[in-house]
């Protein structure tokens, strides 16, 4: 398990395009599945699950 600070998230705007049904050079995103982008963060701890 491991616990992370994100101290910066990127909102890209092509998220927008793929969060709306319209025609895109990329598929639209599925309700319900994670989406996909970039983030730095801090580890404040990091260990087996018990």
């Amino acid at each position: 398990m491991v616990r992370v600070e994100n101290r910066w998230l990127s909102v890209d705007p092509y998220m927008r395009g793929r969060m709306n049904d319209v025609k895109s050079y990329v598929p639209p995103f599925e309700v319900g599945a994670p989406m996909q982008g970039g983030a730095v963060g801090k580890v404040w701890k990091a260990g087996r699950p018990a």
